[in-house]
């Protein structure tokens, strides 16, 4: 009723229930269950049987039906009212047949139409009642001519749909609340007609002017109001104008409208600013003085000028302070007033002039500050001739401004001269001009109609302005209507439509496939630009390469075996490894291990344990290990469903640091066991182990030398002889492969498939989706895109509170962007891991938007904070990074359990394949993400997303560094890879998303082989001069880069890598005898500067 629409019926009340094994049969009704139904749908609805004027009943004309379902009537209404023959019996399935699935709609539109008009159908072909019925001593009649609904007060009616097993409906509908209509304000009304032809517009306003000459009544402001906000955007337009209904029709019949024929939207609205914006046309605009009122309030308390409206009135070219400030308040409130009413992205081209009143009303400079530089009290930042703006360049020569959905540009001379407006101006714009253009405007211009002059409409004209907007309206803008409306409440009522039209559709058949890719509005989530690589999007797949052979001899090796407390069984991998000739050294977790004349116990968790067992071997120079074989145990019954068991990555950081710190040659380190990887789709998963293997590529990217691999197999295959040689046969094995599966003695290797972009899935409207993280860099761009493509109403979960207040913060322009493509959408703030608090947020939105059915989880730390460099960090950082990706999960997990669902979205990176300098935490932390959405897809409908970096989200450029230098995601790879996922997420789990091919990337992170035995004799006596030092730096710089070196080269703009820096760690470290890491290149990035860390670690005794 607020809202203005028409209000058709009202459903007081409804119930359902089901027979259950009361009834005969499967397709038998039951007595009894129909009987309780009708009974509790009239309670909820708070009626008695003898308000009832109608019942619609199911009324399938079957003998067993028929009679069940009037004996169930009959009881229901004889527990309420002894009165006969007051209600009206019948079904619309006497009069059309049933429709199947549309039989119970066909029911409720029959019960309101004659809620509406007084008038019961009749059944035409109704002769009697058989006699078991009893029907003149029931309450019902059945009418076979139509009959006028004989009562007093309201209108009420009940309706019947039953189904077969059993499932019964019933509801009580009263007529609609009679709307008393209010008098229409005196004044001109724009009448927007839109059809797919020009015909259809024509027939459109015929029928109009028909209905409206049977109906003289009618409100012309209801007429308006319902084609202007009730009706979708069609390609031909033509816009009427009148002050009533009578005019109306006159014009109709006797004027010739002009149709603009195929309407698109453009891009965008041209302001020209000029003089014409303090024009009497403006101050006609709805809701201006309104504005003009509220700029008032906001003028400087202390101001000694008293500015009223009458000053905002008189036009006058005066230099004194009260005339500039009423002159800049007019304008600030004509701007304001135009950005109220288009809807379209608007371009303001300005010259001096106008900048503090653009700047003004864009929020860029306060009414108060605008003032201050009107009367000359200029701040120091607004002490120069221009404007200073944060994070914006406006400038006296050609600048932009970003607010919300406008833009704007500062030029130097005044209009019309605009230098290289072909930069500036699009050949779809749209110019609304408010002073004369040069001729150079109508080049640029695909359509000369396309320029629209105010000079053009008569100012005192009071239709002028209404017929300026229809103007913008038929060149395809966008205009909310509401503001012509001035918040006045009116009812939109049945109007004439379009006729439909016949037009042939047949397929003729293609040899090819034609694919039209989607974009959503222009609206940047990270840059507009379109990409001229396309994205790639891959899943990850297995194949199986060859059988893994025993062998009999290999190269001497020292072996470190290092076994977790699962091991329960005997492991043969040792004696195959001594039966080759190796030198192994076994290790069980909390154990006590014997060694020479002593022992002791290791904890694999305590990074100082593990370094403790290092240094002792490395006393004994013959069992020094350089490969380490870490062997994994049984998995646990319930292993693979806890969600909060995630200590091995933890495990695994802190010996990878402990092993690095030892040494100068390079490890290897091998995980063996079950559970990392997934090659069938039904085998069990471990987040922790997952989580391992996720991170190994950023561990060897960050500790040079260390090289990580897993071997993925069931354990009772390790346990056997046969298997353990194959076992001992693959790390004998040298290949660019970080991880690999062995089943039952083959080989499986991972490798990534393309995804194919395909026509998008139709996907129902109704989607409400809870985004968390949904203000971040990766959550906004989802939000933003399901918004657009599929119209989601949103649920943005923030951790902490926002300050709304403020219009300039990254947060403000996000909700600003997303208000501006009509988004609707809420804000909650909750911890993505406390779910009592996420439930009742939760619920306190839901009230508004409805009830959430999909999520997308992009909750967690991002950019600088993500960076976890191992050797400075601990576990306290790791599990920052953890718990809102994997905790976060769970909670959503439990709390969509019992809901609908359509989807859950799972942000991951691509980290978790390709590495990254400090990433190795953040890649664990993602990859639990992911694993926890694969673990849970068989019977929910997850997917998992790993992103490659977005731009702007690599603050510490991490990504810049890698290997392989991949450009970010911008605005288009995003649409494009999203579109492809949401046409496939219903067959794929997990997605991989990367601006190079994925396997190229992949190659370039491992093709460097693992160097064993490549220790050179180490310096024992430096020269105690600094300068020695630097020199020798200087010379493995020179070495490793192949370029020049001077002191203050600096590593990185000389093109290194990381691939090229784990080269020259390890040669510093084996030159120096020290232990400088990955962390210390990038922190001390000149050879000056790294030289001064050698020092420092030979100074406190980190020679190795």
């Amino acid at each position: 009723m607020r809202n203005g629409d028409t209000i058709h019926a009202v459903i007081l009340g409804s119930a359902a229930n089901n027979d259950g094994s009361a009834r005969a049969g499967f397709a038998a009704p039951g007595v009894d269950g129909q009987r309780k139904l009708i009974l509790d749908a009239q309670a909820i609805a708070g009626v008695e049987p003898d308000e009832l004027g109608m019942i619609e009943a199911h009324g399938t004309a079957t003998p067993l039906g028929d009679s069940v379902e009037y004996a169930a009537l009959c009881q229901a209404f004889r527990q309420g009212t002894d009165r006969e023959r007051f209600c009206a019996l019948g079904s619309i399935k006497a009069n059309v047949g049933h429709l199947a699935a549309a039989a119970g709609f066909a029911g409720l539109a029959k019960t309101i139409m004659a809620l509406k008009t007084g008038m019961i159908t009749p059944h035409p072909t109704f002769s009697r009642a058989g006699s078991a019925m009893n029907l003149e001593q029931s309450p019902f009649i059945i009418n076979t001519t139509p009959i006028n609904w004989p009562v007093k007060g309201l209108r009420r009616a009940g309706i019947s749909s039953f189904g077969a097993g059993g499932s019964n409906v019933h509801m009580i509908l009263q007529q609609a609340p009679v709307r008393i209509s209010g008098k229409s304000k005196p004044g001109w009304r724009a009448i927007p007609l839109g059809g797919r032809s020009a015909n259809a517009l024509d027939t459109l306003s015929t029928s109009l002017a028909e209905m409206l000459a049977a109906k003289p009544d009618t409100h012309i402001d209801e007429v308006a109001f319902t084609y202007a906000e009730g009706r979708a955007a069609q390609p031909y337009r033509a816009c009427l104008y009148a002050k009533d209904v009578k005019m109306l029709i006159d014009n109709i019949r006797n004027t010739d409208f002009i149709a603009t024929a195929q309407v698109s939207e453009p891009q965008r609205l041209v302001i020209a600013l000029g003089p014409g914006i303090r024009s009497s046309l403006s101050m006609k605009m709805p809701g201006y003085w309104q504005e003009v009122d509220r700029l008032l309030t906001e003028l400087p308390a202390d101001l000694s000028h008293n500015i009223s409206r009458t000053d905002i009135t008189e036009i006058t070219e005066s230099d004194g302070s009260r005339e500039k400030i009423a002159n800049v308040l007019a304008m600030i409130a004509a701007i304001n007033c135009w950005r109220k009413l288009i809807s379209t992205p608007i371009f303001i081209i300005s010259d001096s002039c106008y900048d503090l009143a653009v700047a003004c009303s864009l929020g860029m400079l306060t009414l108060p500050e605008v003032v201050d530089k009107l009367l000359g009290k200029v701040p120091r930042y607004l002490a120069r001739d221009c404007v200073a703006l944060p994070g914006s360049f406006w400038s006296r020569q050609h600048g932009m401004v970003d607010g919300n959905n406008v833009k704007a540009i500062l030029i130097a001379d005044a209009l019309p001269i605009l230098p290289r407006e072909n930069e500036v101006i699009s050949a779809n714009d749209v110019i609304l001009a408010f002073s004369r253009l040069s001729d150079s405007f109508s080049e640029m211009v695909s359509n000369a109609e396309n320029i629209i002059r105010l000079d053009a409409f008569h100012e005192e004209d009071d239709k002028a302005f209404v017929e300026l907007v229809s103007k913008l309206w038929q060149r395809g803008l966008v205009i909310d209507w509401s503001v012509l409306r001035g918040g006045e409440v009116v009812p939109r009522i049945p109007l004439p439509v379009q006729p439909l039209q016949r037009r042939r559709c047949w397929y003729t058949g293609s040899t090819e496939t034609e694919y039209k890719q989607e974009f959503y509005a222009d609206q940047p989530v990270a840059s507009p630009e379109i990409s001229a690589e396309p994205v790639g999007v891959y899943v990850e797949r297995w194949k199986r390469t060859r059988r893994l052979l025993p062998i009999s001899s290999a190269d001497n090796r020292n072996w470190l075996i290092l076994y977790n407390k699962n091991c329960k069984e005997v492991c043969p991998i040792a004696d195959v490894l001594r039966d080759l000739g190796q030198k192994v050294f076994e290790v069980y977790e909390n154990c006590v291990t014997p060694f020479h004349e002593t022992e002791f116990i290791v904890n694999f968790d305590d990074p100082t344990s593990v370094q403790h067992l290092m240094l002792m071997l490395k006393k004994q120079q013959v069992d020094t290990p350089d490969h380490v074989l870490f062997i994994f145990g049984d998995i646990s019954p319930d292993c693979e469903m806890r969600a909060g068991e995630d200590r091995f990555p933890f495990t695994l950081f802190n010996m990878v640091k402990a092993l690095s710190q030892v040494g100068n040659k390079a490890i290897s380190l091998t995980l063996i066991g079950q559970g990392f990887i997934d090659i069938t789709g039904s085998e069990p998963r471990i987040i922790e182990r997952a989580t391992a293997l996720a991170s190994i590529s950023a561990i060897s990217q960050e500790l040079p030398g260390m090289m990580v691999k897993v071997i993925d197999t069931p354990t009772k295959e390790i346990c056997r002889l046969n298997h353990a040689q194959q076992i001992v046969a693959e790390l004998f094995t040298a290949d660019d492969q970080q991880a690999i599966g062995v089943r039952q003695g083959w080989r499986w290797e991972r490798y990534f498939e393309a995804v194919s972009p395909s026509v998008s899935r139709e996907i129902s409207p109704g989607m409400i989706c809870l985004v968390t993280g949904g203000l971040g860099t990766v959550g906004f761009g989802i939000a933003q895109y399901l918004a657009t493509k599929f119209n989601a109403k949103l649920i943005l979960l923030v951790q902490t509170p926002l300050d709304l207040a403020r219009s300039d913060t990254l947060q403000s322009q996000r909700l600003a962007e997303l208000r501006n493509i009509g988004a609707d959408f809420e804000i909650i703030t909750a911890n993505v891991t406390d779910q009592a608090r996420v439930l009742a947020e939760l619920s306190r939105v839901e009230s508004i938007l409805g009830e959430a059915n999909c999520f997308v989880h992009a909750a967690g730390l991002s950019g600088q904070a993500a960076i976890q460099w191992l050797q400075n960090s601990d576990q306290h950082d790791w599990e920052k990074l953890m718990h809102p990706k994997l905790k976060g999960a769970a909670v959503l997990h439990e709390i969509f359990a019992n809901r609908p669902l359509r989807f859950g979205c799972f942000i991951s990176s691509l980290s978790v394949f390709a590495g990254g300098l400090g990433l190795a935490p953040y890649a664990a932390s993602n990859e639990a993400c992911a694993a926890f959405s694969s673990m849970h897809n068989l019977d929910k409908p997850y997917f998992s997303i790993d992103w490659d970096g977005w731009e702007g989200w690599d603050e510490s450029n991490s990504f810049k560094y890698s290997v392989n230098r991949a450009r970010p995601l911008c605005h288009a790879d995003v649409v494009n890879a999203l579109n492809i996922i949401f046409a496939a997420c219903h067959v794929e789990p997990r997605f991989a998303v990367s601006t190079v091919p994925l396997s190229e990337r992949l190659h370039d992170i491992v093709k460097t082989p693992l160097q064993v035995d490549t220790e050179k004799p180490v310096i024992t006596s430096l020269s105690a001069s600094g300068r020695a030092i630097i020199d020798d730096m200087a010379a493995i710089w020179c070495d490793v880069l192949r370029c020049p070196i001077d002191h203050e080269s600096n590593f990185f703009d000389l093109g290194g890598d990381s691939l090229v820096g784990a080269e020259l760690v390890r040669q510093v470290n084996t030159h120096f005898n020290v232990a400088v890491s990955m962390v210390d290149l990038f922190e001390s990035s000149t050879v000056a500067s790294l030289t001064m860390q050698v020092k420092k670690k030979r100074n406190e005794g980190g020679v190795l």
